[in-house]
């Protein structure tokens, strides 16, 4: 029988929040499309990248 994998093994780690941070302020454009939102989308999007939400 065949083990499922898990999320980490599809998708990799998950991310810290400074992690998400570090890769959004290395894109300029997303950084400033970042800083444009309101703080609960703000917050919304890191939870999403960080893995959290979906």
């Amino acid at each position: 029988m065949c083990k499922k994998p898990s999320p980490e093994e599809i998708f990799g780690p998950k991310l810290t929040e400074e992690e998400v941070m570090r890769m959004i302020q290395k894109t300029p454009g997303l950084y400033s499309k970042y800083l444009e939102l309101s703080e609960t989308l703000k917050s919304e999007f890191l939870e999403f990248c960080m893995g959290e939400r979906g």
